[in-house]
């Protein structure tokens, strides 16, 4: 057997045989995160997976838990970085991402949970808006993006 084939034979056996645990996240969280958070209610879902109402178990804080399926990202490096700025963004009308836990095959991303749903609910269960209204949904909006482009 020559050397090239020697090369394949070990590169075919420690594919087969070994394997590395790619991980998304460095600094993300092991472990059952049902340890330290109780799921109360499906709120809603999207593309990627499931948004859950939850409580931390410790604190008893409301907060929202987004369970993603790993397969269903595209562009892993576009994921990343949006993680990576909303959690380092602190602003008032902008969703606080309190951490980050991995598993094998999914993500869940928890956040400061909204009581009043989103911008988008909002908008949908009204008709119209009054002058005033409009006034205070496009400060607080414009308020947001002036914030995240400075």
């Amino acid at each position: 057997m020559d050397e090239q084939a020697q090369k394949r034979l070990i590169s075919k056996w420690i594919s087969q045989n070994i394997k590395v645990e790619k991980k998304m996240f460095l600094n993300a969280r092991q472990g059952n995160i049902k340890d330290d958070y109780f799921f109360e209610k499906n709120v809603g879902h999207g593309g990627f997976g499931v948004v859950y109402r939850a409580k931390n178990r410790l604190t008893m804080k409301r907060v929202a838990i987004k369970a993603i399926q790993k397969f269903k990202i595209t562009d892993y490096n576009a994921f990343i970085k949006e993680y990576q700025i909303l959690s380092r963004v602190d602003h008032p009308n902008i969703i606080n991402v309190q951490e980050i836990w991995e598993w094998d095959k999914m993500l869940f991303i928890v956040t400061d949970y909204c009581y009043g749903g989103d911008l988008f609910e909002y908008l949908l269960e009204r008709d119209r808006f009054e002058e005033n209204e409009t006034h205070v949904i496009m400060q607080q909006l414009l308020g947001s993006l002036n914030y995240l482009h400075n």
